[in-house]
């Protein structure tokens, strides 16, 4: 009977490993293109970590594909967490950034880099052992890409939902091996992601590029115009 037990628990444990289960992560975000194109792109992602500190900044690595030769990847930081019945939310908030990687062509030797920033809500406390949390309102625009990447998507939204578990080492050689993999396509430097970023500095800047717009609006509106001078 023990040993029965014994094999019974070994199993289990070993089924635990097993890549693509639950533990793994993963999730689901759609794209749409903002352009007339109406192009869209549905990311089925099935592996994500993330990472977290005591500041309320978390990091999270979302692969769809191989960790070692995705065919697409999302890297999200988020550097303010919303609270509940607490937190104003309208359709400009943004409290992360995220670049969205697309891998194509032979060998996934092609790759375009989207970036921009959106609103990402934890469902739960960040700091436990896995995170489920889903993003919304998220523009993004191609901001770099290798010669013979076709983008069809221009500017464009992201949403969708996703769940990670909290593995901090893993989080940072997964965004060292994408600034690899990018820069090796690219030609040049081209970081997704700092692996040691001052969350205070970051958040710094967020707050400073939110106000520099709110500025930007009330001129804009005091003289007629939109901030562009349109």
């Amino acid at each position: 009977m023990t040993l029965s037990r014994s094999a019974c628990i070994l199993l289990l444990l070993c089924l635990a490993l097993l890549p693509g289960c639950k533990g793994d992560g993963g999730g689901k975000l759609s794209i749409h293109s903002q352009d007339d194109s109406g192009g869209q792109l549905v990311g089925g992602f099935g592996t994500g970590v993330y990472s977290f500190d005591d500041k309320n900044n978390l990091t999270v690595v979302l692969f769809d594909g191989p960790e070692d030769n995705p065919t697409q990847a999302v890297v999200l930081r988020m550097f303010w967490k919303p609270r509940a019945a607490r937190t104003p939310i309208d359709k400009t908030a943004t409290n992360a950034t995220i670049h969205y990687l697309i891998f194509t062509g032979e060998k996934n030797q092609l790759a375009g880099v989207y970036s921009g920033a959106g609103f990402l809500y934890p469902k739960q406390k960040p700091g436990g052992a896995m995170l489920d949390a889903s993003v919304w309102q998220a523009s993004l625009r191609l901001t770099d890409k290798t010669n013979g990447f076709d983008d069809r998507l221009g500017q464009a939204m992201v949403k969708g939902g996703f769940s990670a578990r909290r593995d901090d080492p893993a989080v940072q050689q997964s965004i060292r091996r994408l600034n690899i993999m990018v820069r090796e396509r690219l030609g040049y430097p081209r970081l997704v992601d700092q692996t040691n970023p001052d969350p205070t500095q970051e958040a710094s800047h967020a707050a400073n590029r939110m106000v520099r717009d709110d500025l930007n609006d009330g001129v804009g509106a005091a003289n007629g115009t939109d901030a562009d001078g349109m």
